[in-house]
């Protein structure tokens, strides 16, 4: 090795580090004052980050705020105590409990770092997302991006989405970079929302009509949660209800009420009542609709004589409703009147809320 490379390794080092416990990836670079790590353990999956703003401010108080430059690099990234996950003698603030899928795609992208200065990145996003600590110019605001001005569609979009005033301001919501690809992100993953930073992040920009939707449906807060898995419910009104609100902004339509409140349906009533009007046909019930439209869902199933469908009582009335919406929003690109009972329904409901603001 020579020595002007060695100088420069010094100067820059990043460090994995595979205990029994858990992981390190440590980065160092004089050159740039970054100084940086990550921990996440094995079995329970705690996360703990030191940024470099927290490694600056411990170390120059320790050491009586001596110059970094004169720190050694073993000594300030000293591991003590595996299961403590310190660094230098001090433990960090910054800890929280991940979910394993959540800690086994920050461990992949950990172990693909290789210089400091996508250590520093990886960091900072942690800090935005995890911790809610945001650097100062991570990401642009929505209504300074030039897609979201020049293009009406993604603004129409937005206006959907944003029906009963359930979004943030353009300028208040932020869209981060394609690169770098936030920490914790799979590799499939086309967009990702962050809501209680109100950031969002597509990996391609302009983003695709759909995915613009799906991230600002998440970045809604308050929907109804009717299970306890709340992140696949959320998932649910995204990816469902995302085609839908596509459609509505390309024909121009703002409804009377935002889109998410199909999913608070309850019971098929007002779902039957709704196909007869638009179909004008009285039909007995979902079962003779569906049977009629040929598309049996997978709430219906073959009736003991044989002869055609019934509803299967495995499913609640709250989940028929749930799923014959889904039925709908699946079908408006081959049958216009299967459009039409939705947007009949968004009326209806906001109807509904119309009477009980009147105490009716």
């Amino acid at each position: 090795m020579g020595a002007q490379q060695a100088r420069q390794e010094a100067i820059r080092r990043v460090i994995h580090k595979h205990l029994r416990v858990g992981e390190w990836l440590i980065c160092i670079d004089r050159e740039r004052g970054y100084f940086d790590a990550v921990f996440i353990g094995w079995g329970d999956d705690r996360l703990v980050v030191y940024p470099t703003s927290y490694v600056k401010k411990v170390i120059n108080k320790l050491l009586n705020k001596a110059s970094l430059d004169a720190i050694d690099d073993e000594l300030t990234y000293e591991i003590i105590g595996e299961n403590e996950a310190i660094i230098g003698g001090f433990k960090s603030p910054y800890r929280r409990d991940a979910t394993p899928a959540y800690a086994d795609m920050l461990r992949k992208q950990m172990r693909r770092i290789s210089s400091t200065e996508e250590c520093h990145e990886f960091v900072n996003g942690l800090m935005c997302l995890a911790f809610e600590v945001c650097p100062e110019g991570y990401g642009k605001r929505l209504c300074d991006t030039a897609w979201f001005n020049e293009d009406e569609m993604y603004r129409r979009i937005y206006d959907v989405v944003s029906t009963e005033n359930m979004l943030p301001n353009p300028c208040d919501i932020t869209v981060l970079p394609p690169k770098p690809e936030p920490p914790g992100i799979a590799e499939d993953v086309q967009g990702a929302c962050f809501r209680t930073v109100r950031k969002i992040w597509f990996r391609h920009t302009p983003p695709e009509y759909i995915d613009f939707a799906h991230e600002l449906i998440h970045l809604i807060p308050g929907k109804r949660i009717k299970t306890s898995n709340a992140y696949a419910e959320e998932e649910f009104y995204a990816y469902d209800l995302s085609p839908f609100v596509v459609e509505l902004a390309k024909r121009g339509i703002k409804p009377p009420v935002n889109p998410v409140r199909l999913f608070e349906i309850d019971n098929t009533a007002i779902i039957l009542e709704t196909i007869r009007e638009v179909y004008n046909y009285e039909f007995k019930d979902l079962v003779e609709f569906y049977e009629w439209l040929g598309v049996i869902p997978e709430f219906l199933k073959p009736r003991d004589d044989g002869l055609g469908y019934q509803v299967d009582p495995a499913y609640p009335e709250e989940a028929i409703a749930e799923l014959a919406i889904i039925d709908l929003i699946g079908g408006i690109e081959y049958d216009e009147r299967e459009f039409q009972v939705l947007v009949r329904l968004l009326d209806k409901l906001s109807q509904k809320q119309t009477r009980q603001g009147d105490g009716v």
